[in-house]
């Protein structure tokens, strides 16, 4: 993750940190200054968590920079989120023409349910500073915190929070002609953070479809031998045409001619 910010500053013999939690239960990860306004560390691979403690969960979120024994954490009202990535039970409709707009709804599994998004930050695209920084901050505010679907290589949407079980997206504007798609059927998958899509996970189908012509597999296995016959048949009559050829010329060569020669009458 990537923490914006200002004063960012490294100090000799003091390795930057991130705590995730309260000062009375937290997991403390190193960071990476990234530039004077970024700093980068990774989420925890655990976090301490009381017994009856539920996700999703948000906790204080805070940085230190110096070597303050006592007190070196940032005190921000900003917070991380844990939580478990929801399980797609279905979603309606299942398939859409392919450039049509459309509303499609998304079910929970039993089991699992959504969560309504943190409230966006947007990020500022006015700060100074290397290329680098000019992407990051002029990327979408909502890429970092709006759940968003991804309907496989068609692209991604952003998608709305109805309630526990259901969110709404929009299928993406299609790229491709109508008339270059038959039918065809990908993987549909949610991102509660808008950024990290659980594909391997999702087994929630969605299909889009064109106005091309159906090729069967019969037909274009038939085109193929059809296409290697007459490429078989042109090289044989090629290969005959050869041959005759030289039966012709040989035909005209004089009889008793051997390798285009006259053999020279024995002495009397």
């Amino acid at each position: 993750m990537v923490v914006q910010g200002e004063g960012f500053v490294p100090e000799d013999g003091v390795t930057p940190r991130c705590r995730f939690g309260s000062p009375a239960n937290y997991a403390i990860v190193e960071a990476e200054i990234l530039s004077y306004s970024r700093v980068a560390c990774r989420t925890p691979e655990s976090l301490p968590l009381t017994p009856t403690a539920a996700l999703p969960r948000d906790v204080p979120f805070s940085v230190a920079m110096s070597g303050d024994e006592f007190n070196p954490w940032t005190s921000t009202s900003h917070k991380f989120r844990f939580y478990e990535e929801p399980l797609i039970a279905s979603v309606e409709p299942a398939e859409v023409d392919v450039g049509r707009i459309a509303e499609v709804y998304v079910t929970a599994a039993d089991d699992s349910e959504f969560f309504e998004p943190m409230p966006l930050t947007p990020l500022s695209s006015t700060e100074e500073g290397s290329q680098e920084e000019a992407s990051f901050s002029n990327a979408r505010p909502g890429a970092l915190s709006a759940i968003r679907c991804k309907f496989g290589r068609f692209g991604e949407t952003s998608a709305v929070y109805i309630n526990s079980t259901t969110i709404k997206c929009t299928t993406p504007p299609a790229d491709d002609a109508p008339d270059s798609v038959y039918r065809e059927t990908v993987q549909l998958s949610v991102a509660m953070n808008g950024q990290d899509f659980v594909e391997e996970d999702s087994n929630t189908e969605f299909t889009f479809n064109g106005t091309a012509p159906y090729i069967s597999f019969a037909t274009l296995v038939m085109t193929l031998l059809a296409i290697a016959f007459v490429g078989f048949a042109g090289t044989l009559c090629t290969s005959e045409g050869y041959t005759l050829s030289n039966l012709q010329e040989s035909a005209r060569l004089p009889r008793g001619a051997a390798g285009g020669q006259l053999r020279q009458p024995p002495p009397a």
